[in-house]
């Protein structure tokens, strides 16, 4: 089941994370939130939870003052100045289970973002003290910069601090700064963990699907011509393009490297083996395996590039010399 605001703070405190709680009207934006938290001093943190072109879903939370330029944050991710948009609202239900207003990066204790990448400003730890939602926007616990990194630790994340106001470099020679922290997109028919019911539901559901796959997939057998002979149908022509491409598919390579290392260490495919270990150590090997191939091909494409304008410098010296 998803975490409830009591449940959270109760594993703050079991893990002897120090925070103090204020109750107060909804609020829902930072505005409504510093007056309705007049007299308690604190920077504010206000949360953008963010989805890419893949479907990968972000967390960003900021000291209100700083200025988050959501094109400069997409190229550093990766994705080009325009890959990120703000998430459906639907999400905030399905994966963050917290209402409209109440997004805080301690949503991440939910099982269900175990994929959401969560980014911090890291002027948070230069202040006094900070001020976040427990999961509800009726409410915030007040944590000195320590306490708040000890309290994202006891929710399983190593935090992952970012200036989130720079604006570097990126072309050829200098790669995406933070692409290396992109996790995998999520799995659309994984069951969540919420409980047995929803588990089934979506086992049921996975089912279906990997049926209707089974049957989209199955060969249609020609109709007979005029002459009775039945029409074979044509092979599909894959082109030196698609050949090309599919080389540099790097989440289908993740996999069958992963296939590959259950087979070899643990002697057998991976869902049979692997069903024991941890779903999130798993997500986790794929996004830093996805993000570790993804550098070697940026690394690649930088050195091919390199070496075709040294090739077309020298032929144009040697035409026009």
């Amino acid at each position: 089941m998803p975490f409830t605001p009591e449940q959270l703070t109760a594993k703050l405190e079991a893990a002897n994370v120090q925070f103090t709680q204020h109750h107060h009207v909804a609020v829902m934006t930072v505005d409504a939130m510093e007056h309705a938290l007049e007299g308690v001093t604190g920077a504010v943190i206000k949360n953008m939870f963010l989805k890419d072109k893949k479907g990968r879903l972000y967390i960003v939370s900021a000291v209100h003052s700083t200025k988050v330029d959501m094109a400069v944050l997409s190229a550093r991710l990766g994705m080009g100045k325009g890959g990120l948009r703000f998430a459906p609202e639907e999400a905030l239900d399905d994966v963050l289970h917290v209402p409209l207003g109440s997004v805080t990066p301690l949503a991440v204790v939910n099982s269900e973002a175990a994929q959401v990448l969560l980014l911090l400003d890291h002027k948070i730890q230069i202040q006094e003290a900070v001020l976040v939602h427990p999961l509800t926007n009726t409410s915030t616990l007040r944590m000195v910069p320590s306490a708040f990194l000890a309290a994202i630790r006891a929710i399983g994340r190593e935090p992952l601090l970012v200036d989130l106001e720079a604006d570097p470099k990126i072309d050829l020679q200098n790669p995406p700064d933070l692409a290396q922290y992109v996790m995998a997109a999520p799995t659309k028919t994984e069951a969540p963990t919420a409980s047995s019911g929803s588990a089934a539901s979506a086992s049921t559901q996975a089912n279906g699907n990997a049926a209707a796959s089974s049957t989209a997939a199955t060969p249609i057998k020609g109709k007979k011509e005029a002459g009775g002979k039945a029409s074979k149908a044509a092979a599909p022509v894959i082109s030196e393009y698609e050949q090309q491409q599919a080389y540099l598919d790097v989440s289908k390579i993740t996999q069958q490297l992963l296939q590959m290392m259950s087979e070899s260490l643990l002697g057998g495919p991976l869902g049979e083996k692997t069903a024991a270990v941890d779903p999130y150590i798993l997500r986790r090997l794929a996004a830093d395996m996805e993000a570790e191939l993804s550098s070697i091909k940026n690394a690649s494409y930088a050195m091919g590039y390199a070496a075709g304008k040294g090739e077309i410098v020298a032929f144009a010296q040697r035409q026009f010399s």
